[in-house]
Order: structure tokens, then C-alpha cells, then sequence
């Protein structure tokens, strides 16, 4: 994960808990471990990826699986074999067709989803600073001085609070 992948800027981390600027590396991994541990525990992405998805649709609509899907770029009717150029309109999570015919039909969609550190959702990004808090805390706490880079793989193994993952369980992906 780059910093470019992050998703709350480490300036607006560096200014929240007063961070020497010095330490900018050590705090940027503590950063990327954090949203990590976030999107593993919520088992999804949070920065703006293209997913694909293939589902029938029932009731003239598709569900998509992933969090804030923005842009639809290209659908194709796979019952038809066809690229499907009909009207649609995404609703959150559900891409609704006017077209009556479709129904039952299998489709391929390609869409962007997820977040910009713009369209954030404020809990989330709590979140993220709680578990970089947490993080930054113990890390301190076990270690005085420096770290080597391959030391820092003990952040992977620190646990999302309690009270962040209640937080975070209406964005978790549900699992039938």
C-alpha cells in the first residue's frame, strides 16, 4: 500500500495527534497497518477500486457487493452475449433497470467503488484514527528507540479494539 492508497491523509493525522515530522515514516506504516487491519476485519477494500461483478437480475435490479459504488463503466448481458446498453440508475448498493426484458437475465458489471479521503464517512475515518492511536500507543510502549524496518511486522499482529469494531459492523461484508 502506497501513500497514495491511503485514505486519511497523513497531514490530518500529523496535525490530530501532533506527530514529529521526523518520525514520518514510522508514522506512515503505523497508518497503512491501520487501514489495513480496517479493510481485513471488514473484509473489503476502502480506497476507490474497479470491481466486477456477475449476478442475474431479479426484480429489475442488481445488488453490488462493495461500499459506495460510484461509476458503472461497462455492463454486458451474458444471456445474450451482448454489451447491454439500456438505461439503469445506481441507488447505493443497486443498479435498478427500466428494461422489462432483462429480467432473469445473467450480466456482467464493471464499476468503481469505494472512498476518497472526500467521501469518507466520518465513523470510518474515526476508526481508522482510533486503530492508528492504538497502534502508535502499544508500539511505544514495547519498543524505546528505533525500529528496523522488518520489526514493524508486529503491528500486523495488534488487534482492532472492541469498541472500533462495534463501530465498524454495519460496514462488514455479511457472509450467507
Amino acid at each position: 500500500m502506497n501513500e497514495g492508497q491511503i485514505i486519511v491523509s497523513y497531514e490530518k493525522i500529523r496535525i490530530f495527534f501532533n506527530l514529529d515530522e521526523r518520525e514520518k515514516q514510522r508514522d506512515l506504516l503505523i497508518l497503512q497497518s491501520s487501514q489495513k487491519a480496517i479493510e481485513n476485519y471488514l473484509d473489503r477494500k476502502l480506497c476507490l477500486n474497479e470491481y466486477i461483478c456477475i449476478q442475474t437480475i431479479k426484480n429489475q435490479k442488481i445488488i453490488l457487493e462493495e461500499l459506495n459504488p460510484i461509476k458503472i463503466d461497462r455492463m454486458l448481458d451474458l444471456s445474450a452475449r451482448e454489451v447491454l446498453v439500456t438505461e439503469c440508475s445506481l441507488k447505493g448498493q443497486n443498479v435498478f433497470f427500466s428494461n422489462l426484458h432483462l429480467e432473469n437475465h445473467e450480466a456482467l458489471i464493471r464499476y468503481n467503488a469505494g472512498f476518497t479521503e472526500e467521501n469518507l464517512p466520518a465513523d470510518l475515518e474515526e476508526c481508522i484514527m482510533n486503530v492508528f492511536m492504538h497502534k502508535s500507543e502499544v508500539l511505544r510502549k514495547r519498543i524505546k528507540g528505533g525500529l528496523e524496518a522488518n520489526e514493524y511486522s508486529i503491528l500486523n499482529n495488534l488487534k482492532i479494539p472492541e469498541d472500533v469494531k462495534e463501530i465498524l459492523e454495519p460496514y462488514r461484508r455479511k457472509l450467507l
